[in-house]
C-alpha cells in the first residue's frame, strides 16, 4: 500500500483500557490515514501510562456511551463528528 498523504491522530478520552503487558491503565488515540487513492484506513492505538513500552492497536473500551462525539470507525469521520456545531457543544 502506497504512503498516506495525510494522517491525522485524535486522543480518546472516553477510552478505558489497560496495558497488556503490566495491566497499567492506557491512553488510547484514533489515527485516520488518507491515502492518494481517496482510501481511508482508522485505526485506534493504545498506549501504555508507565515506561514499559507497550503500544498495540486495540479495541475501543469506553466507559460511557458515545454520544456522537467521536466518528464511527467503519466511515470515514465528517467534518461535523469532529468539530460540532455550537448547539452541539453544550455540556
Amino acid at each position: 500500500m502506497p504512503s498516506p498523504i495525510r494522517t491525522h491522530v485524535q486522543e480518546l478520552l472516553d477510552y478505558f483500557g489497560k496495558c497488556a503487558d503490566c495491566d497499567y491503565p492506557a491512553s488510547a488515540s484514533l489515527v485516520t490515514h488518507r491515502y492518494p487513492d481517496g482510501s481511508v484506513e482508522h485505526e485506534i492505538v493504545a498506549t501504555c501510562g508507565l515506561p514499559c513500552g507497550w503500544c498495540a492497536p486495540v479495541p475501543m473500551t469506553p466507559m460511557a456511551r458515545p454520544h456522537g462525539r467521536f466518528p464511527r470507525i467503519e466511515s470515514a469521520p465528517s467534518e461535523s463528528a469532529i468539530d460540532p456545531p455550537d448547539e452541539q457543544r453544550r455540556i
